[in-house]
């Protein structure tokens, strides 16, 4: 449950940037965020959200900061 937590508040923060909405021109919503991870390879959530995320900055740069380095489960 937490690593899912910290996907949340990574996309939490993506989505205040502005940044995602002003690359695609479409608001991040909870269902973008849910569909793109589905569409990730097999994976755990943070696994999933850093392959999304390396597909932004592939594409339009300056995803990096949004990324996982590291998660520790307790």
């Amino acid at each position: 449950m937490g690593e899912s937590r910290v996907v949340v508040r990574q996309a939490v923060d993506l989505a205040d940037a502005g940044q995602y909405e002003s690359d695609i021109g479409a608001e991040l919503t909870n269902d973008v965020v849910i569909e793109e991870l589905a569409d990730a390879p097999h994976g755990t959530p943070a696994e999933r959200w850093n392959w999304w995320i390396g597909s932004l900055e592939v594409a339009y740069g300056g995803y990096g900061r949004f990324g996982i380095r590291q998660y520790r489960s307790r």
